[in-house]
């Protein structure tokens, strides 16, 4: 087998360089974009999760008044 020639270590090289760049340009761009949104994904998560609570509880609590007014207008007659 062959060494490398001198244009494939080159080429690897450059290939790295360009991977690490690439990369951290995304990472810089990913970064400014979350702070210009000012939107943190876990923290809208967990007010999705607290909302979802809060509607499943008041939906919880229709039902039952409306369960104790059906029962109060039935049973007592009025």
């Amino acid at each position: 087998m062959r060494p490398p020639t001198p244009y494939a270590t080159l080429n690897t090289s450059n290939a790295e360089t360009f991977y690490k760049t690439y990369f951290s340009l995304e990472t810089n761009i990913d970064n400014q974009r979350t702070s210009i949104s000012g939107v943190d994904e876990d923290e809208e998560a967990m007010n999705l999760v607290k909302y979802e609570n809060a509607y499943t509880l008041a939906s919880k609590m229709i039902n039952v008044l409306t369960e104790v007014y059906d029962r109060l207008i039935l049973q007592t007659g009025v």
